[in-house]
């Protein structure tokens, strides 16, 4: 796999390559498998990665950062970045990547119930904050489901905004993850999850 536009990160960079399970389309899957952590030389902007012995069924993903001059661990993760279900992307100029995700409508049934799950990696085991940041254009209170790992459901309320795609609000909500990779799932509507009530479009979360 070829990478481009990797300029502004420096000589090197460090990329992590996972993977999920292969237990079917509709199996909720746990937490990916890292098949490699490799330093790569920058070279024209650019690096090329191998995958080799992949699967069909499975879904890979590369993550990239520099090998210097950053945190130790990625801590905000974009909405437009994450598995997206039944929502989609828009752009935004107040967006904090210029991007966020909308139209998470569904809640009735599985075939239209609307989802994000954000795949992040932290250091260690404990209780994390985690920094949402929304919008909420109904002029009410809105609330999505929050379940990490495949855990149990708690409730997110996002006070309302002055519009939709407008962003700069956020709540802040504590989650206990695991060392390494973990799924954090914000929905309207899931399995075991009966649905939210009104509606909410993500920016990003940030973990601290």
């Amino acid at each position: 796999m070829r990478v481009t536009g990797l300029g502004a990160l420096g000589s090197q960079v460090r990329v992590t390559l996972s993977r999920t399970g292969t237990t079917g389309r509709t199996t909720n899957q746990s937490a990916p498998t890292t098949v490699s952590t490799t330093t790569y030389t920058v070279s024209g902007g650019s690096i090329s990665v191998p995958v080799t012995g992949m699967d069909a069924w499975a879904a890979y993903q590369l993550l990239i950062t520099p090998t210097s001059g950053i945190a130790t661990w990625q801590q905000r993760y974009e909405a437009e970045n994450a598995a997206v279900v039944n929502a989609n992307r828009f752009s935004s100029s107040s967006a904090s990547n210029g991007g966020y995700v909308g139209q998470i409508d569904g809640s009735a049934n599985s075939r239209n119930d609307a989802f994000v799950d954000f795949i992040v990696n932290v250091p260690q085991t404990r209780a994390y904050t985690m920094n949402i940041r929304y919008a909420n254009g109904t002029g009410a209170n809105s609330t999505q489901g929050l379940a990490y790992n495949g855990g149990s459901w708690s409730t997110v309320t996002y006070p309302p905004t002055g519009a939709w795609g407008s962003f700069g609000s956020s709540v802040n909500v504590t989650v206990n993850l695991n060392a390494g990779w973990n799924t954090i799932r914000l929905a309207k509507g899931a399995p075991s999850f009966a649905g939210g009530t009104g509606y909410a479009e993500l920016d990003a979360i940030t973990l601290s």
